[in-house]
């Protein structure tokens, strides 16, 4: 079998692994606070023993980066939805330990802790070592100031934990949450906040819709070298 099919098949391995992740992307282009995620190759050049220049060559897939540019921030109609002006994340304690997130459409859970959409509790206080913020179902409707601290009844119960981290320090685990290292997220004391605003995805659909076409031309396209290998392929082999 010719090795050039397995370039090809390294260049739809790649292509399938893209078009999942933009894919994904786009399918989040409306959930608020969202971060998109970019693929990151390398490329293997295959060695040559005549001294010929080395045209052929693999991709794979070494990870994947998360983008940091911030969504737009809008008006919302509750006061408990919060958008961070600038560089930073909240923090919320999740199944198996600390969180970031953009997204901060919070509510009040049944228990009178301030919660994420997936019930996660939000942290106040320093990074990630904060704690879930405990409200008063029955007390009065809670509002966040724009240094992120947490008032009900007039009175400040806490504020919202907010960190910093490297982008590529970030790990995507499900929805718009992100994992890092404790070492990694540094407490961000000055983060400015917009209460009762928030912050939509990063994704610009347009531009993911015209990405995931180009993509699937370029998984067809390689997808018809490997055939046109394998038809060459059984050619030599009914001429023996």
């Amino acid at each position: 079998m010719a090795n050039g099919i397995y370039i090809a098949m390294s260049g739809a391995i790649a292509a399938q692994q893209r078009l999942d992740l933009v894919a994904n992307n786009v399918a989040n282009a409306s959930t608020p606070g969202f971060r998109q995620a970019r693929a990151q190759f390398s490329a293997f050049v295959v060695p040559t023993d005549d001294g010929r220049p080395q045209q052929k060559g693999f991709v794979s897939l070494t990870g994947t980066a998360i983008d940091d540019t911030p969504g737009n921030i809008t008006a919302s109609a509750n006061p408990l939805d919060v958008a961070i002006d600038g560089r930073g994340y909240f923090v919320v304690q999740g199944p198996d330990g600390p969180l970031v997130t953009r997204a901060g459409n919070f509510r009040l859970g049944n228990d009178g802790r301030l919660v994420d959409v997936l019930g996660n509790p939000v942290l106040g206080g320093s990074g990630s070592g904060g704690s879930p913020i405990q409200l008063r179902p029955e007390g009065g409707q809670p509002s966040v100031g724009s240094d992120g601290s947490v008032t009900q009844d007039g009175t400040i119960v806490a504020r919202l934990a907010i960190v910093d981290v490297d982008p590529t320090r970030l790990i995507p685990v499900g929805d718009t949450h992100l994992r890092a290292a404790a070492a990694d997220l540094q407490d961000l004391p000055d983060a400015r906040v917009q209460g009762g605003a928030i912050e939509s995805s990063n994704v610009n659909p347009v531009r993911g819709l015209v990405e995931l076409v180009q993509l699937t031309q370029d998984f067809q396209t390689a997808h018809k070298v490997m055939a046109e290998y394998r038809r060459l392929d059984q050619k030599i082999l009914s001429s023996r």
